[in-house]
C-alpha cells in the first residue's frame, strides 16, 4: 500500500499507474482528515486563476512537508496535484 502523507499524517492512499522520469501519475482516495487541504488542491490545478500562495498556511505550501509512504519507505514529493473530477494525482519526487 502507498500512502499520501502531510508531515507524519496519512491523508490518503495512492495507486501508481505510471512514472516518467521523476513524475508519478496515478489515482487516489483521500481520507476525511484531508479535507483541510481541499482548497489548496483545487487552487493548484485551477488553470483559470493565478495561484495565490498567501491564501494558504505556509506549512501547506512547503514541499518539505509532503511525502509518500511506500510499504514503509518514506519518500519526499512535491505538493501533489489532485484532480477531484477524475480522481487523478500527479507529483514529482524531491
Amino acid at each position: 500500500m502507498i500512502y499520501l502523507m502531510f508531515k507524519d499524517e496519512i491523508i490518503g492512499d495512492i495507486s501508481i499507474n505510471s512514472m516518467e522520469n521523476f513524475w508519478v501519475y496515478g489515482t487516489y482516495k483521500l481520507y476525511e482528515n484531508a479535507k483541510k487541504f481541499e482548497e489548496l488542491f483545487k487552487a493548484l490545478v485551477n488553470e483559470d486563476e493565478i495561484f495565490d500562495e498567501t491564501k494558504f498556511d505556509k506549512e501547506f505550501i512547503d514541499h518539505d512537508n509532503w511525502f509518500i509512504n511506500n510499504n514503509g519507505k518514506i519518500l519526499g514529493i512535491t505538493i501533489p496535484a489532485i484532480y477531484f473530477d477524475d480522481k487523478l494525482i500527479s507529483f514529482r519526487f524531491r
